[in-house]
């Protein structure tokens, strides 16, 4: 049974390897199967000063994670969104239940914007995007550099007011 919760500081551990396995599944993340190159300890103290960071899990094992990183100063009104799910779980709704989360906690925090940055032919990520009603804003040239290959990236946001 999936289930949606907010990230423990016990879960560090389990999180490192979670970032290295969907690095490896997929070539549209900044990082690839190195995970973040993080110690489980920073990934601890990252945890804890996160002001929304959810995951999803299956039989207690993470199979997905939503962070939304709001801005500060001038910008504390926006909030940057990172979205991963294990590819095994992908189409099975699991983050649909994470955006809703997110959403909830950011409707609760007065954020009145979502932004985010997606490579550019993530057709899949996009069409989910689309779906939770973000909207294209603009194109980063080579945004992407993969194998010393270049790939454009997108901006999309979504207005909460």
């Amino acid at each position: 049974m999936i289930e949606i919760r907010k990230v423990k500081s016990s879960d560090a551990p389990q999180i490192k390897t979670y970032l290295a396995k969907i690095g490896g599944e997929t070539d549209n993340l900044s990082f690839g199967s190195e995970g973040l190159m993080m110690s489980t300890e920073s990934i601890r103290t990252f945890i804890v000063n996160a002001d929304c960071y959810y995951v999803a899990t299956d039989d207690g094992l993470i199979i997905g994670s939503a962070q939304l990183s709001p801005g500060r100063r001038r910008f504390s009104h926006k909030a940057e969104l990172a979205i991963t799910v294990v590819k095994e779980y992908w189409g099975k709704g699991v983050a649909t239940q994470l955006f809703k989360a997110l959403l909830a906690w950011a409707k609760a925090n007065d954020i009145k914007k979502i932004d985010l940055e997606v490579r550019a032919d993530n057709l899949r990520a996009i069409s989910f995007y689309k779906k939770m009603g973000f909207v294209y804003e603009g194109k980063d040239l080579r945004m992407f550099m993969i194998d010393n290959k270049f790939y454009d990236g997108e901006y999309w946001g979504l207005l909460l007011d």
